[in-house]
């Protein structure tokens, strides 16, 4: 399922659980016009990230930050570049191990 569809998902499903509770749901400039709905779309998107599992979460932010080690290492240890990529991989990975037991998921 793409980003796309589940937040389509998420904004139906929220929409239905604000309209039964008397939320306005008229369109702002962000998103919705009433402050107390908006609030309550980004509590609703946040939980929805983490039902997510773990590992789906990392996954989608290990590609991009894994690039950005990378760059950061070549950059600021140009003698070490060629060492950059394996050092990234290690990184996340030891990361997605402390996840998965549990560990520093802040």
């Amino acid at each position: 399922m793409s980003n796309e569809t589940m937040k389509d998902g998420e904004r139906a499903a929220f929409e239905a659980w604000a309209a039964d509770r008397g939320f306005p749901l008229s369109s702002g400039t962000v998103c919705y016009a009433n402050p107390g709905t908006e609030k309550a779309w980004e509590g609703w998107q946040a939980r929805a990230l983490l039902t997510q599992a773990p590992t789906e979460r990392m996954s989608a932010a290990a590609k991009i930050d894994e690039q950005t080690v990378i760059e950061a290492v070549k950059q600021w240890f140009p003698d070490r570049a060629y060492q950059a990529p394996f050092f990234a991989k290690a990184l996340f990975a030891a990361r997605k191990a402390e996840i998965e037991r549990g560990e520093g998921q802040s």
